[in-house]
């Protein structure tokens, strides 16, 4: 199973990395203890006596062989709980074996997990393998996401299983409510018993798809009322200032490169300018206006370069230039419809957007200090 040898490439990782190698036949590691805990590290690993405290221990076969009173922390190729724990269980390992008394939750990720006869778990259970199998007794809640599930053992709490295929055997008791999500089988056998009932929900791979059903209707919406409201944007700043937007657009054809360098500079200038500010008590207002005025620059920026292909377009379609507002607006139109479908091509449309506002930006800018600069020359 795909997930299985993840797991176990990843366990066998960690181990190299750790200097570890799974050494069957090399004697176990003698663990550290602190008077309470035990620490141990190895190529094969066990406690050498009754743990008071926690265990934690990490190598190429993990072996719970004495009783611990507190918690186990394990990892390794494999991992073996064969003697009773005071608490929880936290493991990670190509294997997990449970064969023994947990009297706390078990939290396993591995390649597969096995709960036999002879092993319960008091309280809850978290697993994230390729396989679980439970063939002994669960306390409390059981969630477990793999490729696969076997249940053919008891469980006091309520289950909630996410799995390619799910199997209750005839053994399977479950007290609380079964909820299940699979995209392939669901097996139960005479004599499995489910007392809260069976519930099938809808998996994550199904939410996933309907949801891009659901976005591509809300996106294509989306850009309709996009489309409208930059069309009436560009209408009505051609309406209040049509000599500044034109020229504003052909300063794109005239210095291009200029241009993109001043637009990339309002583009990034713009917040820093407004942050620095901030510094002082004084310039807070004005960096207020400034961040309110960014939008709209970033907007009559786009708007600037699609003025300034809707200028080109009567050319390339070998037509006269618009002498009229309304013709103008309709190949504004056509412009803006063709560079937000574009947009939607990926990578592609992202750039061509990016760089029809930069350079926007950097001509409407230009235009504008332009005009400010010749206001005191007319005055005079």
């Amino acid at each position: 199973m795909q997930s299985s040898t993840l797991v176990r490439g990843l366990a066998a990782g960690v181990l190299a990395l750790s200097g570890l190698q799974p050494v069957a036949a090399q004697a176990p590691a003698a663990p550290v203890t602190d008077g309470h805990n035990a620490y141990v590290f190895g190529a094969s690993v066990k406690p050498s006596g009754p743990v008071q405290g926690d265990f934690t221990a990490a190598g190429g076969r993990v072996v719970v062989d004495q009783a611990v009173s507190g918690d186990v922390f394990a990892a390794g190729s494999t991992v073996d709980i064969r003697a009773a724990v005071g608490d929880d269980v936290r493991a990670t390992a190509g294997d997990i074996n449970i064969d023994a008394a947990v009297g706390g939750e078990l939290v396993a990720a591995g390649g597969a997990l096995t709960i036999g006869r002879n092993g319960s778990i008091a309280r809850d259970v978290m697993a994230f393998a390729g396989k679980v199998t439970l063939d002994g007794k669960v306390g409390g809640r059981f969630e477990a996401h793999a490729e696969r599930v076997v249940i053919d053992g008891a469980i006091k709490g309520d289950v909630v299983l996410e799995a390619e295929h799910i199997e209750l055997g005839p053994l399977a008791r479950i007290d609380g409510k079964l909820s299940y999500a699979s995209n392939s089988t669901f097996e139960r056998a005479d004599g499995a018993v489910v007392t809260g009932g069976v519930t099938r929900q809808e998996t994550k791979e199904s939410k996933r798809k309907a949801e891009s059903r659901e976005s591509r209707g809300k996106g294509w919406t989306g850009a309709l009322f996009t489309f409208l409201g930059l069309l009436a944007a560009a209408a009505l700043l051609q309406l209040v200032a049509p000599a500044f937007t034109s020229r504003a657009a052909q300063r794109i054809g005239q210095v291009p490169w200029p241009v993109a360098g001043i637009g990339v500079a309002a583009l990034i200038g713009t917040p820093v300018a407004a942050v620095v500010l901030c510094i002082t008590l004084i310039g807070i207002p004005f960096a207020l206006i400034l961040l309110m005025l960014y939008p709209l620059l970033m907007l009559f920026g786009f708007l600037t370069g699609a003025f300034f292909l809707a200028d080109r377009l009567p050319g390339a379609l070998r037509r006269s230039p618009p002498e009229s507002l309304g013709v103008l607006m309709a190949y504004v139109a056509v412009t803006l419809l063709l560079v937000l479908l574009l947009g939607r091509v990926p990578v592609v449309g992202g750039f061509l957007i990016a760089a029809l506002m930069l350079l926007g930006m950097g001509a409407f800018s230009m235009e504008l200090y332009a005009r400010w600069r010749a206001r005191p020359a007319r005055a005079a």
